[in-house]
């Protein structure tokens, strides 16, 4: 079972010719607050007990940030700023890559294999 507001990129991206893919003026999309909510949180982010309560907060963007786990204000932001109902008014993907908590906590080149001293 699909979760609500999520596709599979490879329609996507076939479906568009290839200079829509230059993704450097693409906004960030919901998906990548609500996954980036859910790792960090270890839950969906409008979650409620009844499904037209989740619908509600979700029309609402009635977005709250628990207590626990402590997750930085940068961490925060970076998820208030992707999960903005109005996507002309989402970050960009180049705004994302120069956000205060992605350049704290994520390797430039792409790798986790090199940050952990790993082989």
């Amino acid at each position: 079972m699909s979760s609500i507001g999520f596709g599979d990129p490879r329609v996507v991206t076939e479906s568009m010719p290839p200079r829509a893919l230059d993704t450097s003026q693409v906004g960030g999309s919901s998906d990548q607050g609500i996954l980036c909510y859910e790792f960090l949180y270890g839950s969906p982010p409008f979650e409620a007990a009844k499904q037209d309560d989740t619908l509600r907060r979700i029309i609402k963007v009635d977005l709250l940030f628990p207590t626990t786990p402590h997750v930085s204000t940068d961490g925060t932001d970076l998820i208030s700023k992707l999960l903005v109902k109005d996507s002309s008014k989402r970050l960009y993907v180049d705004d994302i890559m120069k956000h205060p908590w992605i350049l704290k906590n994520a390797d430039p080149s792409g790798s986790c294999i090199k940050q952990r001293g790993c082989t």
